[in-house]
């Protein structure tokens, strides 16, 4: 199970965000240094369940996407 964190990180990356600004958005990252946050949002994104998550994401919307097309 994700945190909450975690899956507002992967919900505004299946939305398009950068992963630099789904960062930000989910986390407080306001002290740390910019080459800081690309390196955690890489990190996060490589998390087995982080990834999970994003894909299952991005399938949904896949297919939404493909069924409102048709």
């Amino acid at each position: 199970m994700l945190t909450h964190k975690q899956d507002t990180f992967a919900r505004h990356v299946a939305t398009g965000l950068s992963q630099h600004d789904a960062y930000l958005a989910a986390y407080d990252a306001a002290n740390m240094l910019t080459n800081t946050v690309y390196v955690e949002a890489c990190r996060l994104a490589a998390k087995p369940k982080v990834a999970q998550r994003l894909e299952q994401l991005r399938e949904a919307a896949w297919k939404a996407e493909h069924v409102t097309r048709q």
